[in-house]
C-alpha cells in the first residue's frame, strides 16, 4: 500500500487508522460475517422448504389414493411450488437479491391464488369417516390443515429475515464482497 493511501482499497481496512478505527473495522467485519452466514442459511431454508412441499405432496397424494379422495389439484400446487423453492434454492447461491425478489413475489401470487380458487389443503380424508375408521386418521385429519399454517408462517417468516438480511449486506457492499471473496 502506497503511504498515502489510509485504508485498504480491496477490504476497507484502516491500515493507516488509529487503534480504535482498527477494532471498529474488525468489530464491523464479524457482524458482516455472521450476516454472510445468515444469509447462506437463508439459502438452505429455502431447499428445506423445498423438500417440505414436497413432503406435503406425497402426504396428500397418498391419503387421496387410500381414502379416495380427489385433492389431485392440491398434489400438483405442492409439487410445483416445491420445485419453485428448489429452483430459488439453487438461484440464491450465485444470486441471492434475485432469489429474495423472485421469492417474495412466488409467495404472494402463492398465497393469493391458493386463497382466492379455494385450493387450500383440506383433510384428506372426511372428517365423519375419520373419527370411525381410526384414531389415526384423525389425528391426521387434524395434522394436515395445522402443518399446513405453520409451513406458511415459517416461511414468510425466513423470506422476512431474508430481506432484511440482504438490506444488511447491501448497505456493507464492499465488506460484504471481501467477505465473500474469502469464503
Amino acid at each position: 500500500m502506497s503511504p498515502a493511501i489510509k485504508t485498504c482499497t480491496y477490504c476497507g481496512f484502516p491500515q493507516r487508522g488509529t487503534r480504535q478505527e482498527q477494532i471498529e473495522y474488525n468489530t464491523k467485519l464479524l457482524k458482516v460475517k455472521d450476516l454472510v452466514e445468515d444469509s447462506d442459511k437463508s439459502i438452505k431454508s429455502m431447499f428445506s422448504l423445498a423438500i417440505i412441499f414436497f413432503f406435503m405432496a406425497a402426504v396428500v397424494l397418498a391419503f387421496s389414493l387410500i381414502f379416495n379422495e380427489r385433492h389431485y389439484s392440491v398434489f400438483l400446487l405442492f409439487v410445483i411450488a416445491g420445485k419453485v423453492y428448489y429452483l430459488l434454492s439453487h438461484l440464491g447461491k450465485r444470486s441471492p437479491y434475485l432469489m429474495m425478489v423472485i421469492a417474495m413475489v412466488f409467495y404472494m401470487l402463492h398465497t393469493i391464488f391458493e386463497f382466492s380458487t379455494g385450493i387450500i389443503p383440506p383433510s384428506p380424508v372426511n372428517a365423519e369417516e375419520s373419527f370411525l375408521v381410526s384414531k389415526g386418521a384423525s389425528i391426521v385429519f387434524a395434522i394436515i390443515p395445522i402443518a399446513y399454517i405453520l409451513i406458511r408462517f415459517a416461511l414468510m417468516l425466513v423470506l422476512l429475515k431474508f430481506l432484511f438480511t440482504q438490506i444488511k449486506l447491501k448497505a456493507n457492499s464492499k465488506m460484504t464482497q471481501f467477505v465473500r471473496s474469502n469464503v
